[in-house]
């Protein structure tokens, strides 16, 4: 998988400090070339890469490490943080008075993440969750959810006869809008179909949804950006 490979690679360098006790400026830069390598192998955008291996090789050689730790184990931790400072800071999400709206390309995923995020919800917050399926391009997509969520108390709405998917969101937020969760699952689309991106555009005004989630597979890579505009 690509995930493990870059896991691998990103272990490789830190590999690099193995037996050191102490930081030098030509290990750092080894691990800053390494590092920038693998990086670039998984299809990190180039200036999120710099900056990433600049600002690790400064706290390698600044930072103080912590006494009893091994200098690898240190690095790994400035390596993680990095990558966690890049992604932004937490939010939560209160479950409650919450529309979602499921977005994205074909195939990435969007109604199996829908059916976990709904059992999610009802499993640990306790809440009453209710499921839209407004895909009305692949065969097979209300019944699929029903299958997912079957044995849960989590009401699914869908109309699988009806071709206007702005119709079924109208009626589904009727039918189960009173839920503390309401999660609209869409069509995949592509980005030059234009017909789908209004479809989308009309979905989004009629849910007036709190949160847009974009299911997207992570071997995209920097692809992603473009595919969020």
């Amino acid at each position: 998988m690509a995930l493990e490979g870059f896991k691998n690679r990103i272990l490789g360098s830190i590999g690099l400090l193995k037996g050191k006790r102490k930081v030098d400026e030509e290990s750092v830069k080894d691990l800053s070339r390494s590092l920038r390598r693998a990086l670039l192998e998984a299809d990190f955008n180039v200036r999120q890469t710099k900056e990433i291996t600049e600002r690790i090789e400064r706290r390698l050689l600044e930072d103080e490490k912590p006494p009893g730790l091994k200098l690898e184990t240190h690095a790994m931790n400035l390596i993680y943080s990095e990558l966690v400072r890049i992604l932004g800071p937490p939010r939560e999400i209160k479950p409650h008075n919450e529309t979602i709206l499921m977005v994205g390309l074909y195939g990435q995923g969007k109604t199996t993440t829908t059916a976990k995020m709904a059992d999610w919800w009802r499993r640990r917050h306790g809440v009453k969750v209710g499921v839209i399926e407004a895909d009305v391009h692949r065969p097979g997509a209300y019944q699929q959810l029903c299958q997912l969520l079957e044995g849960t108390n989590i009401e699914v709405y869908g109309e699988p006869d009806e071709k206007n998917a702005s119709k079924i969101v109208k009626n589904g937020l009727k039918k189960v809008g009173n839920s503390d969760v309401v999660i609209i699952d869409t069509a995949g689309r592509d980005s030059l179909d234009d017909e789908l991106r209004q479809e989308l555009i009309n979905i989004a005004e009629i849910a007036n949804a709190t949160e847009r989630f974009l299911v997207i597979d992570a071997q995209v890579g920097q692809a992603a950006g473009k595919v969020a505009q």
